[in-house]
């Protein structure tokens, strides 16, 4: 990360579409005065039998909504972390299980009900998504992480610039992604995924 200078960097993965408001969202961080940050970008998981047609309508939608008829709401690592309309800094850590963020905005008892089609979360020290500037992303800190683990590359990374280095995370209006479902299965990985909500068969993100 030493070796280059940007000013900004987009970290996006391939198995991810982001909202039709995305870019609207990251010019609003550009105009504001914020020198050092993060931006990660709210998620939602699309199960696994939901088409791309479903996937790029829902990323029509003007902003994040955590909780509805289609999708259920995992929880937060911020108290403050929804209700944005505007840039904004995130405050208020929360340091107990981010669930206890989602249960009261959830219309289901569980991610695995049929009638949920997308599963999200706004837990911004996570893997998926993220904007920031390059002097953040020169000085993250991987020590401690598996380097032929790229989730885990970036996980650790981001929990450091959180939790130690005191990176401010931020928010931005419209700004949402959805990650589309995949084996995770592979040459680094012989095991499924670890939570038992996501390896039901038929309702798998």
């Amino acid at each position: 990360c030493k070796e280059i200078n940007p000013s900004r960097v987009l970290m996006l993965k391939s198995d991810y579409g982001v909202s039709h408001n995305f870019m609207k969202g990251l010019e609003l961080i550009d105009a504001s005065t914020v020198e050092q940050f993060i931006f990660t970008a709210p998620t939602a998981n699309a199960k696994e039998f939901v088409e791309k047609p479903e996937i790029m309508e829902y990323l029509t939608r003007q902003e994040f909504v955590p909780s509805d008829k289609i999708t259920w709401y995992f929880g937060s690592d911020y108290e403050d972390s929804l209700g944005t309309h505007e840039f904004r800094y995130l405050k208020d850590v929360w340091h107990g299980d981010p669930e206890d963020l989602g249960i009261a905005l959830r219309n289901h008892a569980k991610p695995t009900d049929p009638r949920v089609r997308f599963v999200a979360h706004s837990v911004r020290s996570d893997f998926n998504c993220h904007y920031f500037d390059g002097k953040t992303f020169s000085e993250i800190d991987f020590q401690g992480s598996n380097p032929e683990r790229t989730w885990n590359l970036s996980f650790w990374g981001i929990q450091a610039a959180q939790r130690i280095q005191n990176i401010p995370f931020v928010d931005t209006p419209g700004a949402f992604v959805v990650h589309l479902f995949h084996s995770i299965v592979g040459p680094n990985r012989e095991d499924p995924r670890e939570d038992d909500n996501k390896t039901v068969q038929g309702q798998r993100y």
